[in-house]
């Protein structure tokens, strides 16, 4: 906002103080801002001339500073007189604008040297002498013009009118004569040095120059000259849409023998607000309790519709509408919108405090349907509290290789968990290979990154990097890997038999281990071979936290029994699995189980029909349920008739007993016997039995 917009906001205050002083309202009406006098003074007082005539109006300020000469706003000026009757002010006090300044208009009653003073509780004080003469004696002012306008209060809308009238004598009392002109001007207040009536560059002095642009400005509109009649003008003013003082000068006569008076009128600005205006006194602030500022004043300016600051008393809400919801607040409320009125510069502050989560607050302002821009206030997270070191691999094979690399991140939060602001250092260090000294943490991420580069091997593959920040005082390690080829092949787990039957299965976990007994990387491939049943190889998994291949071992029902022992030993056959990683390798067996004989697979071998007195082979076959032959078991073989040899007998690698068979050889002793297999062997207990049929001759087959 301009000063110029500021010095009107505050004429605003003088404008209802003197209408007060008229009677025009009720004290009522005025809600007054004390601000704070502490080491504020009274820097200076002005008036607009040197000399006036009684009758005339002095325009008369006051300067109100800080010990360091910051102009002060909001500061309450008493105005007196000395003697107390030499005249009256039009307003006795009133508020000092952005610019520190206060003013009035004071109207000189009696001739002669007068005081006139300004004040602020706590006794600060300035005067300036003011010479008043008899009209027509050479006074600045002249009461031999008048100038009265009504009203003196009036909206800054660019509509609203005035009466302005003007009343002018000669030096002899007498109403001046008829189509009198008389040269009007109304704007910025200047001293018309020349007195011709209007502001001339150079010649002229510019006392307010609301836009600082030299130049003396109108504001509002009004007739340049009017005419008199009975010694009485009349003009209508209109208002301009620029709140605050607006300065008349009503002159007759010509440069050199005229005579002038002055008037003033306050333009306030319009009772809603049109635009509003945030601005934070820190755009960035830190989280709750970290130690830097955890807060920041948000100032919202408001304006009415022809951009003059809004008046005092309007409602006035501020909101977070987002942010990152760690507990921040306004005025000490979490969550909900703060309502206030704007004071006298149609201004409002509230104060922002963070929470305990960094992030970006968006505020919005609002006066019933009016919606201000949003502004950002970024909460910092506060200093280092806990440092998190990674390495991106846990396992990189780099044992005897150099310039292997493996980035490093170290993950830097506040005591909340809230990432550090961008630019904080981390320093790195390491006993193996290298790493980069140092790096800064990136914005809104609260990360470093460096890269661990190999060399000479050292500490057996284990790679330990440091990271530091705080002066040392916010640390962390972490631990990689560097592998190297692999040297070593374990059984973790295998099962020590299986059933001889192809749906029969176990897993089989084998750990593969490098030169330092370190795990292997991910993936290493380990080649299997068996001699019976089926396993598949494959890559090694994590690498981390181990080294690995799971697989599973399938067995197989053979046709032959390996292990034919006797007793039989329930070993049908042995899996010799061997492992393979390049030049290392490891060998395990599982035994494949045969199970108990079973009847409905056992089988016996013989000619049904046999001559009397012949003799033939018998061959007895024991198998468990998965047709596995059973070596090793004894079998005897017995005949209702005729003879047996060879029995008992034991069973071969394909689970078959050998007998030989002699039938009777006399007809009338049997026709016919049986044949009867027992198997005695512990995992047997079976017994299979056979018809065989005697004949004096076997009809050969015809072909």
């Amino acid at each position: 906002m301009t000063s110029r917009s500021n010095s009107m906001v505050w004429m605003i205050c003088l404008g209802l103080v003197a209408v007060l002083a008229a009677g025009g309202c009720s004290e009522e009406s005025v809600a007054p801002v004390i601000g704070n006098t502490a080491g504020t003074v009274v820097s200076g007082v002005t008036v607009s001339t040197t000399s006036a005539d009684i009758g005339a109006s002095v325009i008369v300020e006051a300067t109100v500073q800080n010990t360091d000469g910051i102009p002060q706003a909001g500061i309450w000026v008493s105005f007196t007189v000395a003697p107390s009757a030499s005249g009256t002010f039009t307003a006795d006090s009133a508020i000092t604008d952005a610019s520190g300044i206060a003013s009035t208009i004071f109207n000189p009653s009696a001739a002669g040297t007068i005081a006139i003073s300004a004040s602020i509780a706590g006794g600060s004080t300035q005067s300036q002498p003011l010479t008043v003469t008899t009209p027509g004696t050479g006074g600045g002012g002249s009461g031999l013009v008048t100038v009265a306008i009504s009203p003196t209060l009036m909206q800054a809308d660019g509509i609203t009118n005035a009466t302005v009238t003007v009343t002018a004598f000669t030096p002899a009392s007498q109403p001046v004569p008829d189509s009198t002109a008389i040269k009007m001007a109304a704007g910025e207040w200047f001293i018309d040095v020349d007195g011709d009536g209007f502001f001339t560059a150079v010649t002229d002095t510019l006392k307010v120059d609301y836009n600082g642009n030299g130049l003396w400005d109108a504001i509002g509109q009004i007739s340049s000259v009017i005419y008199t009649t009975n010694g009485v003008a009349t003009a209508t003013y209109t208002a301009g849409s620029t709140a605050g003082t607006v300065y008349f000068l009503a002159t007759v006569g010509s440069p050199g023998s005229s005579y002038s008076n002055r008037a003033t009128v306050a333009l306030t600005p319009n009772d809603s607000v049109a635009s509003i205006e945030l601005v934070a006194s820190q755009p960035n602030i830190q989280v709750f309790g970290t130690g830097g500022d955890d807060f920041t004043n948000i100032t919202a300016q408001a304006y009415d519709a022809f951009g003059n600051a809004a008046p005092e008393g309007l409602a006035i809400s501020l909101s977070i509408v987002s942010g990152p919801g760690g507990g921040e607040g306004i005025n000490g409320t979490v969550g909900q919108p703060v309502a206030k009125t704007t004071d006298a510069s149609g201004r409002v502050t509230w104060t922002v405090a963070s929470g305990t989560i960094s992030g970006t607050l968006r505020l919005r302002a609002t006066a019933g349907s009016v919606l201000s821009t949003a502004i950002h206030v970024v909460v910092n997270a506060g200093p280092p509290f806990e440092i998190s070191l990674g390495a991106e691999s846990c396992n990189i094979p780099a044992w005897l290789w150099v310039n292997r690399v493996n980035p490093i991140v170290a993950v830097v939060v506040d005591a909340y968990g809230n990432p550090v602001p961008a630019g904080t250092a981390v320093y790195f260090s390491t006993e193996e290979g290298s790493v980069s000294a140092y790096d800064v943490t990136e914005e809104d991420l609260g990360v470093a990154f460096v890269q661990w580069r190999s060399g000479d091997p050292k500490n057996d593959g284990q790679v330990w990097i440091k990271a530091e920040t705080a002066g040392g005082t916010v640390l962390d390690s972490t631990l990689f890997i560097s592998s190297g080829p692999a040297t070593t092949i374990n059984v973790l787990e295998a099962p020590t038999s299986l059933p001889a039957t192809p749906s029969a299965k176990a897993q089989i976990i084998l750990e593969v281990l490098d030169v330092n007994s370190n795990y292997v990387v991910g993936a290493t491939a380990i080649d299997v071979f068996t001699s019976f049943g089926g396993m598949a190889g494959g890559g090694t998994s994590d690498g981390c936290n181990y080294s690995v291949l799971v697989t599973e071992f399938f067995s197989e029902s053979p046709l032959e029994d390996f292990s034919p022992v006797s007793p039989d030993d329930g070993i049908a056959a042995v899996a010799v699995i061997s492992a393979r990683v390049g030049l290392t390798g490891a060998t395990f067996t599982i035994n494949l189980t045969s199970g108990n004989a079973y009847f409905r697979n056992s089988t016996m071998d013989y000619f049904g029909t046999m001559i009397y007195g012949g003799t033939v082979p018998v061959e007895v076959t024991i198998k468990d349920r998965n047709l596995v032959p059973l070596g090793g078991h004894s079998v005897a073989l017995t005949s209702t008739a005729g003879a047996i040899s060879g029995s008992p007998a034991i069973t071969d690698r394909y689970g078959v007993a050998t007998f030989f068979y002699t039938a009777v050889a006399d007809s009338t002793v049997a026709k016919s016997a049986y044949l009867t297999a027992t198997d005695s062997d512990p995992r047997g207990g079976i017994t299979v039995v056979n018809k065989v049929s005697f004949v004096d001759f076997i009809r050969p087959k015809p072909g």
